[in-house]
């Protein structure tokens, strides 16, 4: 949507960040509208996590936007040249992408497009959070069109890939794919198409982490990956705490009880014994869709044995029709032998008289070797009875 540059604020001489949008959205209202929907959401934003934006603004046929100058490293290039990183240092990062996402939810905004390329890594370790150009805000108007999925597909939820309202969920979904990404070194789920990539996130359960990964680790990711939002941390300050707890060395307790079914809309400040914030148990059972019933006597088995009763039906079918068509196929042959001895009689009446006198003399014969025969037969039974008296 636009291009970031750095440059020089002669007035108060500091280095900024400028987002331009791209020439050839100008003429798109829907794209200016959501730039402007950005400056306005990274405005409402006080937190150290998050990038400040100074000013926006209109210069002839360029829209732009300044913000904070961030020298850091994108996560996603920090990836590329380490290929993974250590867990401890991993979950540092994701309670500080956690604690901001927080302050973005405490505005009534949902990011929408967490992803490695959008946290930026500075030199002390700290993390921010840039990038707001598809964020959604309950108090703004609505800049999409219904069911429009907007959000890159490697990192977007279930319920965002299906394009059902977007709620804080999804990005608590999206931050646990950046977290097995820094443990990975790969995500959990990618494809040919952003298409294959969706149906995946609905559909399969990621693969394992590596067994060198804490039993603490696995569980957070694993809660921050469930297919149905209201298993997943009921908001981003409960998964920051947990994430901080774990890179402290910590391990935090689970709670004995399930998460509700009911999505939460408060804050979760619970601790475990020792001021240490609990973590949710993955629950075994939880499955985003129920598995068909493969039990013969289920309704899979009955499925099975209609299926048959249909295939031997057709089968059936297809004997008969074939002994049709050979049927129909012996009395066209007859039509026609009878129509080419029509035709040859036409056009040769001599000889079809021929041929009916033929067929008179046949006939005669037969008749009288009918007569003999049973005239024979009659003198046959007249003997045996004049013998027998």
């Amino acid at each position: 949507m636009g291009e970031v540059w750095r440059g020089e604020d002669t007035v108060l001489a500091r280095t900024v960040a400028v987002k331009v949008l791209l020439p050839g959205r100008m003429q798109d209202p829907g794209f200016v509208a959501r730039f402007q929907g950005e400056a306005r959401a990274m405005a409402t934003i006080n937190h150290s996590g998050v990038v400040d934006v100074y000013d926006y603004g209109v210069s002839g046929d360029t829209v732009y936007l300044v913000m904070k100058f961030v020298d850091g490293e994108p996560l996603d290039r920090l990836l590329a040249r380490l290929g993974r990183i250590p867990p401890q240092a991993a979950m540092e990062l994701i309670a500080q992408a956690a604690s901001a996402l927080q302050a973005v939810h405490d505005q009534g905004i949902v990011h929408r497009d967490v992803k490695p390329g959008n946290l930026l890594v500075q030199r002390d370790g700290t993390l921010v959070l840039t990038d707001f150009g598809i964020a959604r805000s309950d108090i703004a108007s609505r800049l999409t069109d219904a069911g429009m999925v907007l959000g890159t597909a490697a990192y977007c939820a279930p319920e965002q890939a299906e394009g059902a309202p977007v709620t804080p969920a999804v990005d608590i979904y999206a931050l646990g794919v950046v977290a097995y990404e820094c443990l990975v070194g790969q995500r959990p789920f990618d494809g040919d198409s952003a298409v294959t990539i969706a149906l995946k996130h609905i559909r399969e359960a990621p693969p394992p982490l590596p067994q060198d990964i804490p039993q603490s680790v696995r569980t957070l990711v694993d809660i921050a990956l469930s297919k149905d939002p209201a298993r997943r941390y009921p908001n981003a300050r409960a998964m920051s705490e947990a994430a901080r707890a774990i890179a402290s060395g910590h391990t935090p307790a689970a709670l004995p009880e399930p998460p509700s079914a009911a999505p939460a809309t408060g804050g979760h400040d619970g601790a475990a014994a020792g001021g240490v914030p609990a973590i949710r148990p993955v629950l075994p059972a939880a499955r985003h869709r129920p598995l068909p019933d493969r039990r013969p006597d289920g309704p899979r088995g009955h499925r099975a044995v209609r299926a048959a009763r249909r295939e031997q039906a057709r089968r059936e079918g297809a004997a008969q029709d074939r002994a049709g068509r050979r049927h129909r196929g012996g009395r066209r042959a007859r039509r026609r032998r009878r129509r080419g001895r029509a035709e040859r009689h036409r056009h040769h009446p001599g000889r079809a008289d021929a041929v009916h006198q033929r067929r008179r003399q046949r006939g005669r014969r037969q008749g009288g070797q009918a007569q003999d025969q049973q005239a024979s037969q009659a003198d046959d039974q007249g003997t045996r009875g004049h013998r027998g008296a």
